[in-house]
C-alpha cells in the first residue's frame, strides 16, 4: 500500500511537469494489471481526461519497446544523462523508490536486462551528491 501511494504520488508528478514542459513527452506506463490498485487509483485520478494522455500497457516495456531503445534512468546509473534529444530513446522509470534498503536495484535490474542506464546531473547541475 505505502509503495502504492508513493508510486502514484511521482506518476502524478511526473505528469504535472510533463504537461507544462515546453516540449511535453509522452508517458507510457508498463506492468499495470487491470483492475490493480495502481489502476484504481489512477482513474480516481481521472488519468483518462490527462492532455497529454498516457498509455496504460498490461505488458512489460521489455515487449513494448525494442531494447536497443530503451534508457533505464536509475540514482546509480552507469553513465551520466546530459543529452534528452534523441527521438528514439524510450526513458524507463521505475515505480518503486530505491530507498536505502532497496539502493542499486534499479541499476542492477538495467544490468540484468540488458539496458542502457543512466543517472540524472544532479550532483553537475544542482550540487545535490546522489549514492
Amino acid at each position: 500500500q505505502k509503495q502504492t501511494a508513493s508510486a502514484m504520488r511521482q506518476v502524478v508528478d511526473v505528469y504535472r511537469f510533463n504537461r507544462d514542459a515546453e516540449r511535453p513527452f509522452r508517458l507510457h506506463l508498463s506492468g499495470l494489471q487491470r483492475g490493480s490498485i495502481t489502476e484504481e487509483r489512477l482513474r480516481l485520478r481521472n488519468f483518462e481526461r490527462w492532455a497529454p494522455s498516457p498509455t496504460l500497457s498490461e505488458r512489460p516495456y521489455l515487449r513494448d519497446f525494442d531494447k536497443s531503445r530503451l534508457v533505464y534512468v536509475s540514482p546509480e546509473g552507469g553513465e551520466v544523462a546530459d543529452d534528452f534529444e534523441d527521438p528514439d530513446a524510450v526513458f524507463v522509470l521505475g515505480a518503486l523508490h530505491d530507498g536505502s534498503a532497496l539502493s542499486g536495484v534499479s541499476r542492477l535490474k538495467a544490468d540484468l536486462q540488458g539496458i542502457r542506464s543512466v543517472r540524472l546531473p544532479l550532483t553537475e547541475c544542482v550540487g545535490i551528491k546522489g549514492r
